[in-house]
């Protein structure tokens, strides 16, 4: 009796287990198939492009039609963000917690740094060249190559939104031709000064880019970070407190359009 007691609890146990799987196995198939959710389901197309700059250093921008982002990874470590449908400019850096946000057209006028550091070449390259299309991967290249100066860009298409051609151009002052700027050498002239080797010739890189690669991101990303302080100058953003501290006064470097401009209360 005990005997067919026990082998019918087996059964019994045996049912419920059997069960227990299918409604989780279904559970689990239907949840597979659940579209996302939540952050991911907020994810869009974007373009990340490494590059470097001779006066910048190495850098980190994701460019989209919804935003843009700069990560400098050089020396100063400030980042740049801007996004729909304003396209206000906010540049911050996390070290020390601090911003400046200023409308696009203030941006343009303004720029990050003076011209006798970084000299604006015109909009439209207008060096001598023959003129090439190329594909990096699905990506079309629109290139031009003389004996003196190499160009090359992105055009924009559906890859990033017109203001986001303003704002890498108020950067790095390097033609664009109304695309996304990825390389530009030219010829160098005299003597190294380090070496004293005659440099006469040799081609030099302002611009280049080292990887170029098609990514989904969160739009959270082209936005300013809150609870940050408001600047007084640009300075206090482009370089840390640390690095200022170090370096001396850096007013006259740094000064922009006359003077240093102090952030505006937003």
């Amino acid at each position: 009796m005990f005997a067919d007691n026990g082998r019918m609890s087996l059964i019994i146990l045996s049912l419920f287990t059997s069960v227990f799987m299918s409604v989780v196995c279904a559970w689990y198939s239907h949840s597979w198939a659940r579209p996302e959710s939540g952050a991911a389901s907020k994810l869009i197309p974007a373009l990340k492009l490494t590059q470097s700059h001779c006066y910048w250093g190495g850098s980190e921008t994701i460019v989209s039609m919804d935003g843009m982002r700069l990560e400098n990874k050089g020396r100063m470590h400030f980042i740049v963000v801007a996004s729909r449908p304003t396209w206000d400019v906010t540049i911050y850096r996390d070290d020390d917690k601090v911003y400046i946000k200023e409308s696009l057209k203030e941006f343009e006028s303004t720029g990050l740094v003076s011209e006798f550091l970084v000299t604006k070449q015109a909009r439209k390259f207008d060096g001598v060249g023959a003129k090439f299309t190329a594909k990096i991967g699905d990506l079309e290249v629109s290139e031009v190559r003389g004996p003196k100066e190499q160009f090359a860009y992105l055009p924009l298409g559906k890859l990033a939104a017109p203001e986001v051609e303003r704002i890498l151009y108020t950067v790095f002052k390097q033609s664009t031709d109304g695309g996304i700027p990825i390389k530009y050498a030219r010829t160098q002239k005299g003597v190294d000064w380090l070496t004293g080797l005659k440099r006469s010739g040799q081609l030099r890189n302002v611009l280049y880019t080292s990887g170029l690669q098609k990514v989904k991101v969160n739009n959270e990303i082209f936005e300013a970070p809150v609870g940050y302080k408001r600047a007084a100058s640009v300075q206090e953003v482009l370089m840390s407190k640390v690095s200022r501290d170090a370096s001396g006064d850096m007013d006259e470097i740094f000064e922009i359009g006359g003077k240093n401009r102090s952030a505006k209360p937003r």
